[in-house]
């Protein structure tokens, strides 16, 4: 859950550059994204996760939003997750952050494109993303609806986190590659920084000019 350093200083780069979003997708919501909440509040908010439990484990919610109790990817179909609490991944651990895998089970996978195709309206999209080393294949999901997303937040790992993951450039290519340049650092200091929560604001962004 985001302290009350996190939450203020989205707070602040929100309204210093003048971010708009009238719907947010949450991805990877788990007990949910206080500082994205209070950022926009006047937001429609969808939050996804495919954990059991789905919405019964939101500790923090938005005003307003739909839970989805999905995942998603590249392709639409089905993915087997590793059940590890907060640290949930379809992916299996290094060493450096491995733990007990309390079950595994199917869930259905849908992508970005289709969700925002099929449910959102607005030009004026937020992305949060994190999704324990599976960033890059949501990412993949992406491609027809770029132009209506005004920031992506993605947790982005920096260490070998994940067998079989992205390297960090990766992402950051895709990113790039769909219109989106990387901006700034919201995650504090960290004494094992293996990965950082960054945001991404669209290339035309004056900004980043």
């Amino acid at each position: 859950m985001a302290n009350f350093h996190e939450i203020n200083f989205l707070k602040r780069l929100v309204r210093r550059n003048k971010i708009i979003a009238d719907e947010v997708v949450d991805v990877g919501v788990r007990a949910g994204t206080p500082s994205l909440y209070q950022s926009f509040p006047a937001a429609k908010f969808f939050l996804v996760d495919p954990q059991k439990g789905g919405e019964s484990l939101l500790e923090e919610r938005p005003q307003n939003f739909e839970f989805l109790n999905i995942g998603l990817g590249s392709v639409p179909g089905k993915c087997i997750l590793n059940e590890q609490g907060g640290k949930s991944s379809v992916l299996e651990r290094t060493p450096i952050t491995a733990g007990k895998i309390i079950e595994k089970y199917e869930f259905e996978v849908s992508t970005l494109d289709n969700l925002i195709g099929e449910r959102l309206h607005s030009h004026n999209i937020g992305l949060k993303i994190d999704t324990e080393g599976y960033e890059l294949e949501i990412v993949k999901g992406l491609n027809d609806h770029c132009e209506r997303v005004s920031f992506i937040i993605a947790e982005v790992s920096v260490r070998k986190r994940f067998v079989d993951s992205y390297g960090f450039h990766e992402l950051v290519n895709a990113l790039w590659d769909r219109g989106f340049s990387f901006y700034t650092v919201v995650s504090p200091p960290n004494s094992k920084p293996f990965h950082h929560d960054m945001l991404f604001l669209p290339i035309s962004n004056p900004m980043l000019q």
